[in-house]
């Protein structure tokens, strides 16, 4: 699947202070990162967020530069909402996508809406940044919302979704990260760079609409939907 690549591709220095918020039950901060600008406007790759109504307009591209910390890019940080500061006023974005993925040039990168109020509307380059995970969920209305991936629906795909095969995700969890899932008792597989896992019966027609998915999260509590919950967009969201 595609994913961000940053326009900027001058060295970078990794020697700044990564701070991380130590307090017991508090969410993951970083300072000190490299900020730059990714476009006007999102893409479909990368993260692939669900067509929806979203309550957050920003999205941002998280790289692996060695001081992300715990807020390096990972699957399970896909749709999640974080607050960017980068000398302007602190900024909510949404994770949308991956910037050079298994590279460690990449800190944050950032779409026009965001990079401006977070930057103080700086010119494009570098710029340093602290970034924190918040609790706040990105699509309007209630938590745990489950989202079939938008490609796996259309007529093109490599493998259409079936009662064998399907490829959902749950978004909205708040801060909560998504460790695990499984769907009829199958064990999913992250699909690509995106929030969704694959589920494959082996042509056991087990993904009936009353099938559970019960998604376990990082800090070990779990949560059961039912599949016939789960919304098929109409695409993927772009923001920006």
């Amino acid at each position: 699947e595609a994913e961000r690549v940053s326009l900027l591709q001058t060295p970078r220095s990794q020697g700044a202070l990564v701070s991380h918020n130590l307090t017991s039950g508090a969410l993951p901060s970083v300072s000190g990162i490299t900020g730059t600008h990714w476009d006007d406007k999102s893409d479909g790759g990368g993260c692939s967020m669900p067509q929806a109504k979203y309550t957050v307009k920003g999205a941002v591209a998280l790289g692996q530069a060695p001081n992300m910390g715990s807020l390096s890019f990972h699957n399970r940080l896909c749709g999640h909402v974080v607050k960017v500061d980068c000398g302007g006023t602190p900024t909510v974005a949404v994770v949308a996508s991956v910037c050079n993925y298994g590279d460690t040039s990449c800190g944050v990168d950032m779409i026009t809406n965001t990079w401006n109020p977070a930057t103080g509307n700086k010119p494009y380059g570098e710029v340093k940044c602290k970034m924190s995970l918040t609790s706040q969920n990105a699509i309007s209305g209630p938590s745990n919302q489950c989202f079939y991936r938008p490609d796996a629906l259309l007529r093109s795909a490599l493998r259409s979704v079936s009662s064998s095969y399907t490829s959902v995700g749950l978004f909205n969890t708040g801060s909560k990260r998504v460790r695990s899932s499984t769907l009829a008792g199958v064990k999913g597989t992250f699909n690509g760079r995106s929030g969704y896992f694959d589920f494959d019966a082996m042509g056991k027609p087990l993904f009936k609409k009353t099938a559970k998915m019960v998604t376990t999260f990082t800090d070990g509590s779990t949560v059961t939907t039912t599949y016939s919950s789960c919304v098929k967009p109409s695409g993927p969201h772009i923001f920006g």
